[in-house]
């Protein structure tokens, strides 16, 4: 696509070339060192999500961006999909009334979708192993990125995490279900399901997920 793009194999070489933006894209052990390295260097950053595994790693982030002037921002999707877009324009415009709560659900499912090959799932269980899920870790920060920008920060949240096997000896984290409480007061509900069985059909990742944010006069609702 890039035919005189340049290669490298060593963090260290990349570091020297002229560009203003780097976007980190490695698994989430890596994101703490790589990204110091990176914004270090003079760079900006924009890091996959989840930003990192730990809030003493965030901070070191955060602490390498306001000591080099340069930004760290973390990518993030949902708040650009149409169906996302559209709930927040007719939750905004005043149709619903006043955001009273917010409910998300997410079904990952065992059958159908892309093909992907094994070794590309390897990191993820491994993160698997060391607690931190695929499915609330990882994806589920797309939802409380959703559940910010449509209600505001969260004062506090609570949730139960929980394990099922997959194949032997690999396990992800639902049934998981979190309930939380904005600044506004408004409060939200997120339960999390794999249902191992079940044929979703899909150009992608295998399963349904739906929002729903209810007002003092209506709700809106979505699901991809």
């Amino acid at each position: 696509m890039w035919p005189d793009a340049a290669r490298c194999t060593e963090l260290s070489e990349m570091l020297g070339i002229d560009a203003d933006v780097v976007d980190v894209l490695v698994p989430p052990p890596f994101h703490g060192d790589v990204v110091c390295q990176v914004l270090e260097a003079g760079y900006h950053v924009q890091v996959q999500k989840p930003l990192a595994r730990s809030l003493e790693e965030a901070d070191r982030m955060l602490a390498a961006a306001r000591a080099t002037g340069a930004v760290l921002r973390v990518k993030e999707d949902y708040i650009f999909f149409p169906p996302i877009t559209k709930l927040a324009e007719v939750a905004r415009s005043g149709e619903i009334g006043e955001p009273a709560g917010i409910h998300m659900k997410i079904v990952a499912t065992g059958r159908g979708g892309w093909d992907v090959p094994a070794s590309s799932w390897e990191w993820h269980f491994n993160q698997a192993k060391d607690g931190r899920g695929m499915l609330v870790f990882d994806h589920g920060w797309h939802q409380f990125a959703v559940a910010i920008w449509l209600l505001g920060p969260i004062r506090r949240t609570f949730g139960w995490v929980g394990s099922t096997e997959i194949v032997p000896g690999i396990s992800m984290d639902p049934p998981s279900t979190f309930i939380w409480e904005h600044e506004s007061g408004v409060r939200g509900v997120m339960d999390i399901t794999f249902s191992l069985d079940q044929y979703f059909r899909s150009e992608w990742y295998t399963g349904d997920e739906r929002v729903e944010l209810t007002g003092t006069r209506g709700y809106v609702r979505c699901n991809r």
